[in-house]
């Protein structure tokens, strides 16, 4: 049985951890409790050297405090291509900020905040312009 990228079994009747359904163990912890006989504490979690979440055999194995753990495991930035409002080319942003403001509908980005303000300022000299009257007198 697969929980993700791990590897869960039955545990055995002697097992001490936590159980998962009341039955299940994630093979790597298994292994490491086989081995050392050493559940892991709180606060600490079991590493896969070779970055392998299938690769169960003890000498793949080590166990780590959780914060060191994750420095091991730097989340991905999504990479977005956009195009810019101003000049038309495609640029490249790499946060989570555009995600959202993505999926929140927003259409206008811009590559370089030189390109943002030119644009706000034509938008505001075009609303100016629209808006003045010529008095004509009779």
């Amino acid at each position: 049985m697969k929980n993700g990228p791990y590897i869960l079994v039955n545990a055995p009747i002697d097992y001490p951890g936590k159980k998962y359904r009341e039955r299940y163990v994630y093979e790597h912890v298994l292994n490491w409790w086989k081995e050392t006989n050493i559940i892991p504490p709180e606060g600490y979690q079991i590493h896969h050297k070779n970055g392998c979440k299938t690769d169960n055999r003890f000498c793949n194995l080590e166990m780590v405090f959780k914060s060191t753990h994750v420095k091991l495991h730097p989340k991905k930035k999504e990479e977005f291509i956009l195009i810019c409002k101003w000049c038309q080319k495609p640029f490249k942003r790499d946060s989570r900020n555009y995600k959202t403001k993505v999926k929140l509908g927003q259409k206008n980005f811009y590559c370089c905040r030189s390109h943002q303000v030119k644009d706000q300022r034509s938008i505001l000299h075009r609303s100016s312009v629209g808006s003045q009257r010529r008095i004509v007198n009779p």
